[in-house]
């Protein structure tokens, strides 16, 4: 997993096709760096890896002059939420695995890249990262989800309720649907979206095109 947390394969001549990481940091990206810390996008992530801060750093650091370290800051602090855990932190320009005295010998950084990340099972809602992630969407007027599954245990520790009150709040929400039968996609509107104008995201013929969609359309 760590070969593949490579930050160079997300530039060019090896960024992929669709890259919807250069969608959001076009969105991001500012006249300067302190309007950059200004924006009201945050991102709730369930996954383990760090690729997009580690992408969403250097750009920022190429760009504004900064070093990798501050911007990696920032981005941990105000801008992503991993309530799952990670496979460490991204810091200072590169991977850094989380509690090297527990790597397992012989296999450098799989024991902390083991100890760092949360399954469902045993996630915890009151964990500081599932308490800013219910804050961020309670504020939230645009709500979209990106390849997620809709767990009803996941929904439930976001704060989002079956029923309308849960994201009364909410005047834009969209979501990706891919693997999700007719019977799903209608149970998850019915419990979760509803009375919501939901906009059929699943149309849009890229991830690229979806984030363009939703985080342009302020």
């Amino acid at each position: 997993m760590a070969k593949l947390e490579a930050t160079a394969k997300l530039l060019p001549p090896y960024a992929p096709k669709d890259h919807w990481f250069e969608t959001l940091w076009q969105k991001l990206r500012k006249p300067t760096w302190k309007e950059v810390q200004k924006t009201k996008l945050r991102i709730v992530t369930f996954n383990y890896d760090r690729c997009l801060e580690g992408y969403l750093a250097k750009l920022a650091s190429n760009h504004y002059g900064i070093s990798e370290k501050v911007a990696s800051r920032w981005l941990k602090q105000e801008l992503i939420a991993h309530v799952h855990g990670t496979l460490g932190q991204y810091e200072y320009g590169k991977m850094i695995w989380l509690r090297p005295k527990r790597v397992l010998e012989g296999i450098t950084g799989l024991g902390n890249s083991i100890s760092s990340i949360v399954v469902i099972s045993e996630a915890r809602p009151r964990t500081k990262e599932f308490i800013r992630a219910r804050k961020w969407i309670s504020h939230a007027k645009r709500l979209g989800f990106l390849g997620f599954g809709f767990h009803n245990e996941n929904m439930k520790r976001l704060g989002i309720e079956p029923g309308a009150e849960s994201l009364a709040h909410v005047t834009y929400l969209t979501h990706t649907s891919k693997g999700l039968s007719r019977y799903d996609r209608g149970r998850i509107y019915i419990s979760y979206f509803r009375p919501h104008d939901l906009h059929d995201s699943h149309k849009a013929t890229s991830i690229s095109q979806l984030v363009r969609e939703f985080v342009y359309a302020y």
